[in-house]
């Protein structure tokens, strides 16, 4: 009974958000899980043409051909249920995420109760649930993927790390820090899955690729929408808001301040290439690169966040230095409030927290970069003392 008693508060927390997310809906429009029902239903009856750029009102569709058969058995049931199998499937997805993830990074064994919280009040969680969106399918595989690593099969990892090309700027920033960091069987088994996943679209036609092609642009034009920029967890997004999507300086400004910023995270991934014990971190870090500094990231997405915060509060000793680790914590907490503030009370203005998780990857890769055995010192011991006085 002892044991089940910290699930009380868990229960208590999931009610609450049941009960409000049947009113957020009213505060953003739940539509994300009607595209990929619409992209299954054209997909099904053959009318492949029309899949770029899609039927849904206000939502292009914007993924690889090879993704079109991860939504395909969402077109077998009737539209009223879709957003359900849509929530049910990303709610399975979240509790093998958070599995996995204890798995592979908790040594010390710490309570769940104590860091369980923050992942499922997150405001990417519940933009998630409310838009019927699949970044807990994302979260998923990058936990997996380092589940599989701590098991000591890393190609099988990379496996999984592939699937997450269907974003490509999300899987392509995390495969290009493994890769600096000399994970070489995990990316040879990215590079496995990788090509599977090219060849399982032949079915598909080549046409259908020349049509996403030609939607990339699309894509880009999208988020540089000032409208929508409330939406964005990117540094880019701060720079639409801030300049206005019609001026040239807004790419021009991002370009300035990601590349430095993608530069640096590559260059502590690779400077972490003997420790290999590290990976989780520099997965980490490639998740921080790839929301900070890509061409778009919505509130949603920033529930991948997961890994980087999870890898932060439960692998202490892998941090060098004190200071860095508690700046960390201090940005994670930042994030954390920012994004409620952007996504649900806010929603306008200048989105802050993309220089927030920018903050959080230079830090990062500060402590990264240092040369060194991680583990000793008493670095994870005065981090913590000084993040419970800031509690």
């Amino acid at each position: 009974m002892r044991r089940l008693t910290p699930l009380l508060p868990f229960g208590v927390l999931l009610l609450l958000l049941g009960l409000w997310a049947t009113q957020a809906s009213r505060l953003v429009p739940s539509k994300d899980w009607r595209l990929y029902y619409d992209t299954a239903s054209l997909a099904l009856a053959g009318r492949l043409h029309e899949i770029y750029p899609g039927i849904t009102p206000g939502l292009p569709f914007f993924y690889p051909p090879f993704f079109i058969w991860h939504v395909i058995p969402l077109g077998y049931v009737p539209r009223e249920m879709a957003y359900g199998c849509v929530v049910t499937a990303m709610s399975l997805a979240l509790v093998v995420s958070l599995f996995a993830l204890r798995r592979a990074l908790d040594v010390h064994r710490r309570p769940i109760e104590n860091w369980i919280w923050f992942v499922l009040s997150s405001a990417g969680c519940t933009w998630m649930f409310v838009t019927g969106h699949i970044s807990a399918w994302y979260l998923m595989l990058l936990a997996v993927a380092l589940w599989l690593w701590a098991l000591d099969l890393p190609t099988h990892g990379g496996l999984a790390l592939s699937l997450a090309l269907t974003k490509p700027h999300y899987g392509l920033a995390v495969l290009l820090c493994v890769a600096l960091a000399g994970n070489w069987r995990m990316v040879r088994g990215a590079v496995i899955g990788g090509a599977l996943l090219g060849v399982s679209s032949y079915p598909l036609g080549w046409s259908t690729w020349k049509s996403w092609l030609a939607q990339i642009g699309a894509a880009s034009h999208a988020a540089a929408d000032g409208a929508t920029a409330w939406k964005q967890i990117t540094v880019r997004g701060f720079w639409t808001a801030y300049l206005g999507s019609a001026d040239g300086r807004v790419t021009a400004s991002w370009v300035a301040t990601a590349v430095p910023l993608a530069l640096l995270a590559s260059w502590a991934a690779w400077r972490s290439r003997h420790s290999p014990d590290r990976l989780p971190r520099v997965v980490g870090l490639g998740v921080l690169m790839a929301l900070a500094c890509g061409p778009y990231a919505f509130h949603y997405d920033g529930l991948l966040l997961a890994v980087p915060g999870l890898v932060w509060y439960l692998r202490p000793e892998s941090y060098r230095v004190a200071w860095v680790r508690a700046g960390c914590g201090v940005m994670i907490v930042t994030t954390y409030v920012l994004q409620h503030l952007g996504a649900w009370i806010v929603q306008g203005g200048y989105p802050l927290t993309g220089l927030a998780i920018a903050g959080w990857l230079v830090l990062e890769a500060l402590d990264l970069s240092r040369s060194g055995t991680a583990g000793g010192g008493i670095a994870p011991v005065v981090a913590d003392d000084v993040l419970a006085r800031l509690a």
